[in-house]
């Protein structure tokens, strides 16, 4: 038997039908002024108003729905203007009639496309112009051109506004979650027709970054020196005039720029230590070469063997320093003989272009490192736990330095050496279960130390970083103090690849070290504070206050999860003669006592309170009046089996107790509070000592 054919929606054709009813209506509006024999009264005037009106209800009943059809919207926007110019008649004849329009057509160019803005615009200036009786084409034509211009100038308006407020969403969005650890979405660039991508902030202080950066550094530089070398090389009609940048890290110079042939490698590097340039260091003097075969027959800036007759270097120094060699060759022997003289003067001016140079990379370098502490200062700022500190701060090292094994933040604790929540598993096993300060240790000796910033290329051999017996993982290590109110009270400890962290690096760190010690000492300071207004100072269990909220969060949950919860008070025997008789520090002492037994025979999920006085109180989850009445027997005979050493004596103390629970019928915190308080002095009227149950709820 073949499936029923499904039900045709009725909405499309009846939205068709109105958008018809709306072009008939529209026509007989605009028809009206052709047949001016023909009278209106106020009663056809009135049904076209109520026929009009009708169908704008009913394009309101189908537009509010999902994947609403067109011609409905059409119908109801075409209806509202007809509906505006119909009223017209009624209006004082000075009425701005257009501006009702306009806001039409604004309000649809907010939620429709230009293109269907600019329509209607044109459907209300044909109305408008019906309305007014415009006398030719011309006043009709001013009335649709002027209406469609407000409908495209708010729709481009509108969707610049848009375009803004995605942007700002964008920048909010950076600023609460980091936006540079996500690439930024449909920033397109019109001209070239590519998305720019934004470069994480974190990610601009790792080597790779700067390498780039240098790189178009160099390409400047270049592009900046080309003129003196043309010059240079012009001046004396040399075969190829170079510049070489002296970097003694790497033990080489380096070829910034040239002008020569197409045999000059672009990419050379000469010994530091083998002429010309050994010459050069050396002497600090201009070095001059010509018919020495040996040497300019097989110079290594060519791609292949070239017989140079003549060559001349000029060191370029830079606030003293050699940085840089200007060298000039010719193919003639005892050619540039005079070009020393104009060669230095170069060289002077080569050297200001280079100081510049690097003066602008310092501050550029400065810069990412600055843009990179102000974004992880203003993340650390919005974390409010520990562990999402610890992950953060291991997450930015990683982002800086890519060559990072491991990122932890350990703390003092007396003389124990612990790690902060969050840590990563690779940190946790190399810590182990922890280190004391006494141990023999890295970290022992850097904390019990001066613990200034630190950054070494760690040993094969030595003392082990956490643990004695756990080696040292890594070929390098970063180190910075965490000082809680100026005190020593921990470390940031980076273990990486061998020249993992560079000084950039080390920089960035420091700060966010700084940073990330002042958020964690104001989380500590904010949960102690916490805890000091939800529990008492005395005892140590919670507050009357926080009593009263635990105890109506578990009722709640009581009725939601329909499991029982019980309630116990307990009330120390004598406790006023016990003050009268050894005094309030001996009464504290008791308490203090109480508390501790009360403390170890809870349970995990149990709540113990100090209710007032020498009263207590123990919330108990998920239990019955039953079970709750065994509990509150074990209570008791802890707390009269307890023995206080008070100075040369003992003192022993109990305490009477009173069980109530939602199961017996009393299901809210008032009735459970006043149930188990009447057991309790039930107790107390029965001997002491002792533990009553809550009878059933009386009335």
């Amino acid at each position: 038997m073949p499936a029923p054919a499904p039900k045709r929606s009725p909405f499309p054709s009846l939205a068709r039908g109105l958008f018809g009813l709306t072009i008939v209506l529209c026509l007989l509006f605009l028809l009206r002024p052709l047949f001016p024999r023909v009278e209106i009264g106020p009663t056809a005037l009135a049904a076209f108003l109520l026929v009009t009106a009708t169908a704008l209800v009913s394009t309101l009943v189908i537009a509010p729905l999902p994947r609403t059809p067109w011609p409905a919207r059409a119908a109801q926007h075409t209806l509202v203007a007809l509906l505006l110019c119909s009223g017209a008649s009624l209006a004082p004849p000075d009425t701005p009639l257009w501006m009702p329009l306009g806001v039409l057509v604004i309000f649809a160019s907010g939620v429709e496309s230009m293109r269907w803005a600019a329509l209607l615009g044109l459907v209300c200036g044909l109305l408008l112009g019906g309305a007014t009786g415009a006398p030719s084409l011309y006043a009709y034509a001013g009335s649709m051109i002027g209406l469609a211009g407000i409908g495209l100038a708010g729709s481009v308006a509108l969707a610049r506004l848009r375009n803004r407020a995605a942007e700002l969403g964008r920048v909010i969005t950076r600023m609460r979650q980091g936006v540079d650890f996500i690439e930024a979405d449909g920033e397109e660039e019109v001209k070239a027709g590519t998305v720019r991508r934004e470069t994480p902030t974190l990610r601009k202080v790792s080597e790779p970054a700067r390498t780039v950066r240098d790189l178009d550094r160099s390409a400047h530089l270049t592009k900046t020196l080309a003129p003196f070398l043309e010059l240079a090389r012009g001046m004396n009609q040399a075969h190829a005039a170079l510049f070489f940048d002296v970097d003694r890290k790497r033990n080489g110079a380096f070829l910034r720029a040239s002008d020569g042939p197409e045999e000059v490698q672009a990419d050379a590097v000469l010994p530091l230590d083998a002429d010309p340039l050994g010459f050069v260091l050396d002497r600090g003097r201009s070095f001059y070469a010509t018919d020495f075969r040996s040497l300019l027959w097989s110079l290594p800036y060519y791609n292949k063997a070239k017989h140079i007759g003549t060559l001349l270097a000029v060191p370029v120094e830079v606030r003293g320093v050699i940085s840089g060699v200007l060298v000039v060759d010719h193919e003639e022997t005892q050619a540039l003989a005079e070009a020393e003289p104009l060669l230095r003067r170069l060289a002077l001016l080569i050297a200001q272009v280079v100081e510049n140079e690097r003066e602008t990379l310092a501050h550029a370098e400065r810069e990412v490192e600055f843009e990179a502490a102000a974004f992880a200062s203003q993340n650390l700022a919005m974390i409010t736990e520990v562990p999402e500190i610890h992950a953060f701060v291991a997450r930015a090292v990683k982002e800086m330095a890519p060559r990072t094994l491991g990122v932890g933040l350990v703390r003092l604790r007396g003389d124990s050496i612990v790690g902060l929540p969050g840590m990563s598993e690779q940190f946790e096993a190399w810590m182990g279960e922890g280190a004391r300060i006494t141990d023999r240790t890295w970290i022992a000796w850097y904390l019990s130390g001066a613990a200034e910033p630190m950054r070494i290329d760690t040993p094969k051999r030595g003392l082990p970083l956490f643990r004695p017996g756990g080696g040292m993982p890594g070929e390098c290590l970063l180190v910075h103090p965490l000082r809680f109110r100026n005190r020593l009270q921990g470390a940031l400890v980076a273990v990486g690849e061998r020249d993992a962290f560079d000084a950039s690096v080390g920089r960035v760190i420091a700060l966010i070290a700084n940073q990330a010690a002042a958020a964690i000492d104001l989380i500590e300071l904010v949960e102690t504070n916490k805890s000091l207004a939800l529990h008492d100072g005395l005892t140590g269990l919670l507050n009357r206050r926080a009593f009263d909220e635990a105890l109506a969060r578990s009722v709640a949950q009581s009725v939601r999860s329909r499991q029982p919860v019980a309630l116990l008070m307990i009330d120390l025997d004598h406790f006023k003669q016990l003050n009268d008789a050894y005094g309030h520090a001996v009464g504290d002492v008791a308490l203090q006592g109480a508390a501790n037994q009360i403390r170890e025979q809870a349970r995990g999920g149990d709540m113990a309170a100090r209710y007032g006085g020498e009263e207590f109180a123990i919330i108990l989850p998920d239990t019955d009046g039953p079970a709750a009445f065994r509990m509150a027997e074990r209570v008791r005979k802890a707390l009269s089996e307890c023995v206080l050493d008070i100075g040369h004596e003992q003192l022993r103390i109990s305490g009477s107790c009173g069980v109530s629970a939602t199961d017996l019928g009393y299901d809210t915190p008032d009735a459970l509070v006043r149930s188990a308080d009447e057991a309790l002095y039930a107790s107390k009227a029965t001997g002491r000592n002792r533990t009553s149950l809550a009878g059933a709820p009386r009335g």
